[in-house]
């Protein structure tokens, strides 16, 4: 089985996440690092040598650094959100115009979030925050 190195690769992360309030990026990072994680257990599977595994590595992380791919990726997290809150937003549930629902669903999607961005690269309680101020009330008329 090869051996993972070490390094700490900060850049690929500031590449998509521009600040602690980019639940985008955020989103764009963990899709990227879900693929980085399935390409590394695919060599996991070839057992190539250490220095092959890192040099397919890194050649894995510049290629998808392109300018090219980077789009494609933040792409790809946007149509994630798009469609996440499409789906709540006609969703039948009873509650969904409920204060209490909609506060309860932007929590769980910070949590999921930050659950997938995987590194404490951001101040969770800030992001909460953050959210709970961009929380807007709509109360339903029945």
């Amino acid at each position: 089985m090869a051996k993972k190195t070490s390094r700490k690769n900060t850049f690929p992360y500031a590449t998509f996440v521009k600040d602690d309030n980019d639940l985008k990026g955020i989103v764009a990072y963990s899709l990227y690092k879900k693929a980085k994680i399935e390409y590394q257990a695919k060599l996991d599977k070839e057992n190539v040598t250490s220095e092959e595994y890192d040099a397919k590595v890194s050649e894995w992380v510049k290629s998808k650094l392109l300018e090219g791919e980077i789009q494609r990726i933040n792409e790809a997290a946007e149509m994630y959100l798009k469609e996440y809150v499409d789906w709540y937003r006609e969703s039948s549930f009873p509650w969904k115009n409920s204060i209490l629902a909609s506060v309860m669903v932007t929590v769980v999607a910070i949590a999921l979030s930050m659950g997938i961005a995987c590194y404490n690269k951001f101040n969770p309680i800030e992001l909460l925050k953050t959210a709970a101020n961009n929380v807007s009330v709509e109360l339903a008329q029945d």
